[in-house]
């Protein structure tokens, strides 16, 4: 796996990994009623330490996924269904961002397989590993996203959050595998991997 893949690889286990931590500290202090001042300490580093590694991996990932979108144009050069611009654009933009950026990963695989030079982008097969990704990485943030909203089922809110997220990290890093293997046959191949 080259440096751009294995980075944005890395930064998603991270975050998947805190998000256990915070699971598990939130099942530990459960029954308290209010954090110790060492349990609020614990608490905000974590909170701390997420924040830091899901912007991280956000940025690492939006990297290699602009380096894959590249390549795949190299590769089959047809329309996509959106600019490049959208690569990046499509993840902060609030309700777009729960399509475009699937939509644009899809046309990226699609492109990148070369095992149907002659159909068009749009009717080649997409990707159900893809699909798998992207529904368990947006479970993982709306059931990030009930758990702040419901502090009773907090801990339960947060499990299903971290192991939506482990599975949506485990995912991620097959994708981003995967593509790096359908645009580089082998080390001398042109365009050079995104991964």
């Amino acid at each position: 796996m080259h440096r751009a893949g294995l980075a944005a690889t890395i930064a998603i286990g991270v975050v998947a990994a805190t998000k256990v931590l915070v699971a598990v500290f939130l099942w530990l202090t459960a029954e308290a009623d209010q954090y110790t001042p060492l349990g609020a300490v614990v608490a905000d580093v974590l909170s701390g330490i997420w924040l830091v590694a899901y912007v991280v991996a956000a940025i690492l990932f939006m990297l290699w996924m602009n380096r894959a979108r590249r390549n795949a144009e190299a590769i089959t050069p047809q329309q996509h269904r959106f600019r490049n611009v959208w690569v990046v654009i499509g993840w902060l933009i609030p309700v777009v961002n729960l399509y475009i950026p699937y939509a644009v990963m899809q046309d990226i695989w699609r492109a990148s397989d070369r095992s149907q030079p002659t159909l068009g982008l749009q009717h080649r097969e997409p990707s159900g590993l893809v699909l798998l990704w992207w529904i368990c990485f947006l479970a993982s943030n709306f059931s990030l996203t009930l758990s702040a909203q419901y502090g009773v089922a907090l801990a339960v809110f947060a499990t299903i959050s971290a192991l939506l997220s482990v599975a949506a990290a485990v995912l991620g890093a097959q994708v981003i595998r995967r593509l790096n293997a359908m645009q580089v046959t082998d080390q001398n191949a042109f365009p050079a991997p995104a991964a």
